[in-house]
């Protein structure tokens, strides 16, 4: 291994060092009797009383500014689309309902941090309520619970950092402007791809800046003039440097076109360092996708609740030439047990059929409870040197909860 991939595997060492810890300490509580803490709350103010509630309706238009104003303010979800301000009762669907990010960060900061007595901590009082109506929530499929999940150009924020493959972990820099970063594509897992991403995302487009790994998927330890480690085909080879361009479609967030150039006469991906066969038959190489030339992409997706999970989606999409079927869901909760489950089918002529599971556990109830951090098996199908089909790899992934909202 060259001294840039030394540099490079430090820099990624020291990057999930910090996801851990930061996912573990800063977000580790939820609800105290702490108002500042408080994510789900009430107050009533009057405007003669502080300039907060003037400041907070003329940011919103309302006009005429009212003497009296009942704030309602929601920011209990993990992604920051779902997070909200009603302006009167918030069971009346007359009253004026905003996106918590239309007001200033100086002022979400100043509600946030409201401590007097006329704030009100609405979770304890509909905590009754949701543990009695919970149990069927959680066993059906059900609707997103806020709009937010389905505009379009919000779809890039996602708070889970997963180690291989999976959504690229995005997050707003301000309104519809935000980053992501990714290992792997959205529909590999472990040892699969060795792609690296980067993008830019705003108002539903995205430029992304796509390089490779060497060794993520073809390793280099060897024993005679073969690997030590077995199956190492049916992956896919990421070009050097390339450039991804993607548009979501602005009516709900089911869409999703995508364009992949290699730049910088970095036309094949490669790196390819052994060859595998059919019992041992020459004429019968097992393929690897790599990549040439450029690719026209789409997606078609669904997203839902699924066991009280915060995001889920089934998809369709048709991406490097292969088609990808799939589910996968984030903290869903089975009684005790919270967890992450992903479910891919690839189908393609380039390389042999294939299927992908994980299943990343969180929490096991009172044994054991990791915050932030999940952990379990990834598991790939498909087939073999033997000709067989069946277990390609197993290995352990990992996913990181960096935030419950990034402004």
């Amino acid at each position: 291994m060259n001294l840039k991939n030394k540099n490079f595997t430090l820099v990624y060492f020291f990057f999930i060092l910090f996801l851990f810890f930061y996912s573990d300490v800063s977000f580790s509580q939820n609800e105290t009797s702490d108002p500042k803490t408080w994510k789900y709350f009430q107050i009533i103010g009057k405007t003669e009383d502080d300039t907060l509630f003037v400041q907070v309706q003329l940011e919103l238009d309302i006009v005429p500014v009212l003497p009296v104003v009942n704030l309602v303010v929601n920011v209990t979800d993990s992604l920051p689309d779902y997070h909200y301000i009603v302006i009167g009762n918030e069971n009346d669907t007359n009253s004026l309902r905003f996106s918590f990010y239309e007001l200033s960060p100086q002022l979400r900061k100043a509600l946030l941090d409201w401590d007097k007595p006329n704030k009100i901590n609405l979770s304890a009082k509909t905590e009754i309520k949701k543990s009695e109506s919970d149990v069927a929530k959680k066993f059906v499929f059900a609707p997103v619970s806020n709009t937010g999940q389905l505009i379009s150009s919000y779809n890039y924020i996602n708070p889970y950092f997963q180690i291989a493959g999976g959504e690229r972990f995005g997050f707003a820099l301000k309104g519809h402007l935000g980053l992501s970063f990714g290992l792997g594509n959205k529909y590999s897992t472990f040892f699969e791809s060795n792609e690296i991403s980067a993008g830019i995302h705003f108002f539903g487009f995205s430029i992304s800046y796509l390089s490779r790994i060497n060794g993520m998927n073809s390793h280099y330890i060897e024993s005679g003039n073969k690997s030590t480690f077995p199956n190492q085909y049916n992956n896919i080879f990421a070009f050097k440097n390339a450039v991804e361009f993607k548009w979501n479609f602005p009516l709900g967030n089911f869409l999703e076109f995508g364009y992949i150039t290699p730049v910088n006469n970095n036309k094949y991906g490669g790196n390819v360092l052994y060859d595998f066969y059919e019992n041992g038959d020459s004429l019968k190489p097992l393929p690897d996708n790599i990549l040439s030339g450029k690719y026209f992409n789409f997606e078609l997706r669904y997203p839902f609740k699924f066991l009280g999970a915060g995001r889920t989606q089934f998809y369709t999409a048709y991406y490097l030439k292969e088609v990808n079927i799939g589910f996968f869901s984030r903290e869903s909760k089975l009684h005790n047990i919270k967890f992450d489950t992903r479910l891919n089918f690839t189908i393609t002529k380039i390389r042999n059929f294939q299927i992908s599971f994980e299943a990343l556990i969180n929490s096991l109830g009172k044994i054991f409870d990791l915050k932030n951090f999940a952990i379990g098996p990834a598991l790939r199908l498909t087939k073999l040197e033997s000709g067989s089909f069946g277990i390609h790899t197993f290995f352990v992934n990992m996913r990181f909860k960096v935030n419950d909202y990034l402004e």
